[in-house]
């Protein structure tokens, strides 16, 4: 009984600190397109620490929203194939969210 009841704080204690942080953008899958203006809701669940954001090879752009506080157009012209948004507080990073970064597809004529 012991045990168990160990087991449980154990469980408790790392679904209170479990930290998810999201980029939401239902058109792109965490993929960015080079040159564009790619367009995100970032987000923190369950914790209430306050945080900034960093592009790892792309830059943040806040949108002044009133309906939506976490929209942000994320751009990179950048030849990497990867890019990153870092969510840090304290100086320390609490996750991040990875991107794939791909070219704009060409359009094609009818």
């Amino acid at each position: 009984m012991k045990e168990l009841a160990m087991l449980v704080v154990i469980l408790i204690g790392f679904n209170t600190m479990a930290q998810n942080f999201v980029a939401q953008n239902i058109e792109m899958n965490n993929v960015l397109y080079r040159g564009y203006e790619n367009k995100y809701n970032f987000g923190q669940l369950g914790c209430e620490e306050k945080y900034v954001l960093e592009g790892v090879n792309c830059e943040l752009i806040k949108v002044n929203d009133d309906a939506n506080d976490n929209l942000y157009i994320v751009k990179t012209n950048s030849n990497d194939k990867t890019a990153s948004v870092h969510f840090v507080a304290n100086g320390k990073v609490l996750g991040s969210v990875d991107f794939i970064v791909k070219n704009l597809p060409r359009p094609d004529l009818y």
